[in-house]
């Protein structure tokens, strides 16, 4: 007989204390986005509930992909793969420049129909994951780690540099170097 698989609320293997406090600080974050938009221009109860929606929606479908991304073996990642995804994220960064008219300034955003995002997100992420890969490779001497650590940094700096100087989000720049760093 085939044995059914359990559903699980947490990934199968996490950390239970991180888990509710990731939980905890996401629907904090959504209940004042959404206090936020109360105190707007119109502050219409409609406005309100689309915002509130809109919140619970990310909230599922954030979920769902931690889920998911926790099924991907990282370690097995080549770093060929990815310096490949660093060229493809640097051009990334750079094509809302070309693309996309200002919003607030920043060259930062892609818009897909009433959806928008900002790669500068993606980039935070790919930089970690980047630089555990790079600096976790054996290596047989100092020089040689010393060359990885200075390669990892000017990664990091180049997009924190479009960040900033193309994209014109200091912001998000600061926060990239502060990670890298």
């Amino acid at each position: 007989m085939r044995k059914l698989r359990k559903f699980r609320l947490l990934p199968e293997y996490h950390d239970k204390s991180i888990s509710f406090a990731t939980m905890g600080l996401t629907i904090f974050g959504s209940l004042m986005i959404v206090s936020a938009s109360m105190g707007g221009a119109n502050g219409s109860t409609q406005e309100v509930l689309l915002t509130l929606v809109k919140q619970i929606g990310f909230i599922i479908s954030g979920y769902v992909l931690m889920i998911g991304v926790t099924k991907i073996p990282y370690f097995r990642f080549t770093l060929t793969l990815y310096k490949y995804v660093a060229v493809i994220m640097i051009v990334l960064l750079i094509l809302p420049r070309l693309l996309y008219d200002p919003v607030g300034g920043a060259y930062a955003w892609y818009w897909f129909g009433p959806f928008s995002f900002q790669i500068s997100e993606f980039a935070k992420l790919f930089i970690i994951l980047f630089i555990a890969k790079y600096l976790c490779m054996p290596y047989k001497s100092d020089v040689v780690a010393n060359d990885k650590f200075n390669f990892v940094l000017a990664i990091a700096l180049i997009y924190a540099i479009i960040i900033v100087i193309i994209q014109k989000d200091l912001g998000s720049g600061v926060i990239l170097a502060g990670i890298a760093y």
